[in-house]
């Protein structure tokens, strides 16, 4: 598995750097692994239900999905910053909180959803799914609770393997149902056998470490809660961004648009969840250069900064020139019309690498504030976008929607951190060589080469070779992946 450290001190080490690199790198790794699965299941999975079936899969996962979000309330952030630097007793005492915290939230979270489906006149099919499919959410919380403890000691290998084998669960149970002909509550039931084998693993890993027994203390929860107020508003706002533009177009656009971008968001999902995985790896030598190492926090915000412009860059190529063959695996040719709105939303899912890490350098300066004005501008503007759009051209309109909200994120978020904190900018020098690379790998598409799936890796290989060639790769990057680093 990856690094393993007993104490937060090892925070501080020059080795913590290198740590944080493999176990990003692990973690994106056996995220893409979990990928694979998910993508060859779900293409069973909407062959199997249709296009107005997946519509209201979708939407039953993005309720349950932002109830999950919202009963985070921005705790898993928070206990990662704070178990980083925490030790004994209030270590303890935080997990047991924020375990009782969690679960309460997620419980009243499930049965509100539901109401709210039930009220806004959704299929009683969804309302019932919602319910079903909240007992996993309930479940997953209390294990990505769990979970913090290993992240704030950098032990990302188990964390990886814990994801892994939930996806590994709910690819062979989707397998499984589709060969017997399980219908649409079959399948989002599947969220609770997956989500509680990892809860066995996980506490069978943190026993010892932390506490396992949730502690229900309300008056100490308003204590968690009250300071960590504005950021829990801005991860609700995060939460709700792409998935209230799911509910947007069910509403307003009808099921099949509904099932279109419901295809496409099914990827762009999968996507935007590894530059959470990159910064998230890296967050907890953040977060105590934050508070003891400011030149620390600069020379770290501009390595991850070119490393996220990177990959941003090479995924949104991916997803661009491989949309076709994407939407083909996932939902077949009844849902062809579902790659142009993936192609539509790559550019968004670009500037979501980079966003993310201005999004964690905020936690970690403590600027929650700023987070909850920025999250709630953002989801502000996307649903109002999503509304007008979607009503004028269904799921490309609200692709167009997302998109463009995102991209006035990556604007605002570093202009408000630049503003306090001129000495956090990072260098630009990698921009234009990483706009190289990609110009480069975009004109490949002019040639011949066969099927989609060929001139991406033609692409990829072109893209990389460029951005090493530039030196745009920052050597730290290189030397841990390579197992150099100390």
């Amino acid at each position: 598995m990856a690094v393993e450290h007993a104490t937060g001190d090892f925070l501080t080490q020059p080795g913590a750097g290198p740590a944080a690199v493999r176990g990003g790198a692990l973690r994106v790794a056996g995220y893409f692994g979990g990928v694979v699965l998910g993508v060859g299941s779900s293409a069973l999975l909407f062959r199997e239900l249709g296009v107005v079936d997946t519509g209201r899969y979708v939407t039953i996962l993005s309720f349950v999905t932002i109830v999950g979000g919202l009963a985070d309330a921005g705790l898993t952030a928070f206990g990662m910053r704070e178990l980083s630097v925490r030790k004994g007793p209030a270590r303890r005492e935080l997990m047991r909180d924020l375990l009782g915290t969690r679960g309460a939230l997620t419980v009243v979270g499930v049965l509100i959803a539901a109401a709210v489906a039930l009220v806004a006149g959704f299929p009683g099919v969804v309302v019932a799914g919602t319910l079903i499919a909240g007992v996993g959410v309930v479940l997953q919380g209390l294990q990505t609770t769990l979970s913090v403890s290993l992240q704030s000691r950098l032990r990302l290998g188990w964390v990886t393997a814990g994801e892994f084998v939930r996806q590994l669960i709910s690819a062979g149970l989707i397998v499984a149902l589709v060969v017997v002909g399980g219908g649409l509550l079959g399948f989002v039931a599947i969220t609770i056998p997956a989500a509680a084998a990892v809860l066995v693993l996980t506490i069978w890993l943190v026993r010892g470490d932390v506490p396992l027994l949730p502690a229900f203390h309300p008056r100490r929860w308003r204590g968690l809660l009250q300071p960590l107020l504005p950021y829990s508003v801005a991860a609700a706002a995060g939460v709700l961004y792409f998935r209230i533009a799911v509910i947007l177009v069910a509403a307003i656009a009808g099921g099949k648009q509904a099932g279109y971008f419901g295809a496409s968001f099914r990827i762009v999902d999968v996507v935007v969840g590894v530059p959470a995985l990159m910064v998230g790896a890296a967050f907890p030598i953040l977060a105590r250069a934050a508070r003891d190492d400011h030149a620390r926090l600069a020379y770290g915000v501009d390595r991850v900064f070119a490393a996220c412009l990177i990959f941003g860059a090479w995924v949104g190529l991916g997803l661009v020139f491989a949309a076709d063959t994407a939407i083909d695996i996932v939902g077949g040719v009844e849902f062809d019309p579902a790659a142009k709105v993936l192609r539509l939303q790559a550019v968004g899912v670009t500037a979501a690498f980079v966003n993310a890490l201005w999004a964690y350098t905020l936690l970690g300066l403590d600027r929650l504030r700023a987070v909850l004005v920025l999250n709630v501008g953002a989801l502000t503007l996307n649903a109002a976008l999503v509304a007008v759009l979607a009503s004028l051209d269904g799921a490309r309109g609200a692709a167009i929607a997302t998109s463009t909200a995102e991209l006035v994120n990556a604007i605002a978020f570093p202009l408000v951190i630049l503003a306090r904190h001129p000495d956090l900018r990072p260098s630009l020098a990698v921009v234009p060589k990483v706009a190289a690379a990609f110009a480069l790998a975009c004109a490949f598409a002019l040639l011949p080469l066969g099927p989609e799936i060929v001139l991406v890796a033609v692409q990829s290989v072109v893209f990389f070779a460029v951005v090493l060639a530039l030196g745009a790769v920052p050597r730290e990057l290189l030397d841990a992946v390579l197992r150099r680093g100390r």
